[in-house]
């Protein structure tokens, strides 16, 4: 489940991403992150981050996708039905994708520093 959602990213996501982040030096404590406890702020604001890049290159991903689909509906008109669909998903994807971004941003600002 390393998913982002309307009410930001997994706890799984942030979790791998916090144990991605970790320096050397903090390694140890890696069963903290798993436990839910704070590694360091720098953890923090680092795996925040790699979750904001992260989810800004899935909205940018979706977004070329969505202008390829326009194309496509607007070249071809006997499976603009299927296509119909796909981007209904693809901007309801879009629309989940900015709410993990938004709350993701303001995890990040209340981020001790």
């Amino acid at each position: 489940n390393l998913t982002f959602g309307l009410d930001g990213p997994s706890w799984r996501l942030l979790t791998v991403l916090k144990v991605f982040c970790l320096r050397t030096e903090e390694y140890l404590q890696r069963k903290n992150i798993l436990v839910g406890l704070s590694v360091s702020a720098d953890n923090e604001r680092s795996s925040l981050e790699l979750a904001e890049k992260l989810c800004s290159q899935l909205m940018n991903e979706n977004l070329k996708a969505m202008q390829e689909i326009s194309k496509l509906l607007n070249e071809i008109g006997d499976v603009s039905e299927q296509l119909e669909v796909v981007a209904t998903v693809r901007r309801e994807e879009l629309k989940i994708l900015q709410a993990s971004a938004e709350v993701l941003q303001n995890m990040r600002v209340a981020t001790p520093r």
